[in-house]
């Protein structure tokens, strides 16, 4: 009648496996599982958590390599739940079944890290690191029917060791691909308008494995929901900004309406340029870039700037349907998408 007390634990000492076709090897380090549901007595009802961990991985796969050296760890957190209303959806699961609501108001945390991870494609030259990166998901009732929704993300010290052959990529390999990626990276997104029963069935949902209702749990009209964008950020070798909004979905030609803002650090100088003879094979990327510029000439040059400047872009959707306003003014729609 009731999963108060329940407690699951798996662990692994190291796994290790090795295939031939594909070829690929790999190996686990400690890994352990910790499942448990406890009465929480503070709502009276019940909290449910999820706890894993992972020392390392080592996966390769026809010449790509992905390890992961540092700990891993993934955290889940349901609290103002049934335990009741849990087993039944855990352990009932037959057709037809009517799942009923978790819980008058349930909030969810969900946290999740991975350790330092390098990877290697020795076929393209391609070499990379990451010191690490973090995930936040958080969901808390707001009392009056409402509930709020999170997502944060963050990546530190994303570094590329090599890259492709500058005979196939030149110039852009240098100038502007590997230095454009970034050294550190936020983005947190909100979403407002969730009531609790939209949150309820979606946990519903997915502890049920109904898939299918993920999308029925939301708000049949989208303009009840505001996407907010804040403590955003995006920094590299070539490019540091800032960004945050409102948008909210509507109808017409221009779908969202609210305001974005970017702000960018002081610009590194650059200066993109190219050259090409006519019996020379032109890279795919380069084609890209000077199609319905200056087709395939002998010389181009796309872009010289200063150091030092900074950028401010705001964007504006009016809420009457109006064309958006950048910086303040009015553009054409056409303008606007080039």
């Amino acid at each position: 009648s009731t999963l108060d007390g329940l407690k699951i634990t798996v662990g692994f000492e190291g796994e290790s496996w090795d295939q031939t076709v594909p070829p690929s090897m790999g190996t686990l380090g400690e890994t352990t599982l910790v499942v448990s549901v406890d009465p929480d007595t503070e709502t009276g009802q019940s909290r449910l958590s999820v706890e894993a961990s992972v020392q390392s991985i080592n996966q390769t796969l026809d010449q790509m390599e992905i390890e992961v050296k540092q700990p891993s760890a993934i955290s889940v957190e349901l609290a103002g739940l049934s335990s009741e209303v849990l087993a039944d959806l855990l352990l009932d699961r037959r057709e037809g079944f009517d799942a009923p609501a978790l819980g008058r108001e349930v909030s969810l945390v969900a946290d999740a890290s991975v350790g330092e991870m390098q990877g290697a494609m020795p076929q393209i030259e391609l070499a990379f690191s990451a010191k690490r990166a973090t995930g936040n998901l958080s969901s808390t009732p707001l009392g009056d029917g409402q509930q709020t929704f999170e997502i944060t993300g963050s990546v530190e010290r994303l570094d590329v060791a090599d890259w492709l052959n500058k005979d196939d990529l030149e110039p852009f390999a240098s100038t502007i691909l590997t230095p454009a990626l970034p050294s550190e990276a936020s983005l947190t997104l909100g979403l407002e308008g969730l009531k609790s029963d939209n949150v309820q069935r979606l946990l519903t949902s997915m502890l049920s494995l109904e898939l299918s209702g993920i999308a029925g749990a939301l708000p049949q009209d989208p303009a009840m929901l505001e996407i907010v964008l804040r403590d955003s950020f995006y920094r590299s070798r070539l490019l540091e900004a800032e960004w945050s909004g409102r948008l909210r979905l509507r109808q017409g030609r221009i779908p969202v309406q609210g305001t974005f803002e970017m702000v960018t650090g002081p610009l590194a100088p650059l200066q993109i340029g190219m050259q090409q003879s006519i019996g020379t094979p032109v890279p795919a990327i380069s084609q890209a870039m000077s199609a319905g510029i200056l087709g395939l000439t002998l010389l181009q040059t796309f872009a010289i700037r200063e150091e030092g400047g900074r950028l401010r872009f705001e964007m504006a959707f009016p809420e009457t349907g109006g064309l958006p306003l950048v910086n303040g003014r009015p553009l054409p729609f056409q303008q606007f998408l080039r």
